[in-house]
């Protein structure tokens, strides 16, 4: 069984069929909770959270130490924050980037489903 929990307001449960479960809800602001049950034991829970105005850029790294060999490659996740953290789905923003030091920007990709042609040092995020 699936439930879906609204700012704290339990929207439907609803049973799970062939790994899915469905709902229909319209839009509103604020918390959205997924709450899995067997039985009566909750079983995992997931939270989205609506994101406020971007406040900052995080830059992650798929590695801590990459080599100065020439062949290394690391791979860096761009996030558009807002203050709490909270990833802002980015709405066609244009971001530029630049690489210092003895390493190179090769490309740059969005995550989105429609297609972006790939450049440094400008991109968007969409």
């Amino acid at each position: 069984m699936e439930e879906l929990v609204l700012n704290g307001e339990s929207i439907s449960r609803v049973p799970v069929e062939r790994l899915t479960a469905r709902f229909s809800l319209p839009y509103r602001p604020g918390t959205l909770e997924a709450v899995t049950w067997k039985g009566n034991t909750v079983v995992t829970k997931d939270t989205l959270v609506t994101a406020g105005a971007p406040a900052r850029i995080e830059l992650t790294p798929d590695r801590d130490i990459v080599k100065a060999d020439g062949m290394d490659l690391s791979f860096v996740t761009i996030r558009l924050v807002d203050e709490n953290g909270a990833t802002i789905p980015a709405d066609d923003i244009e971001l530029s980037a630049a690489v210092e030091g003895i390493g190179l920007g090769l490309s740059a990709l969005t995550g989105t489903i429609r297609w972006s042609p790939c450049r440094i040092p400008r991109n968007r995020m969409l």
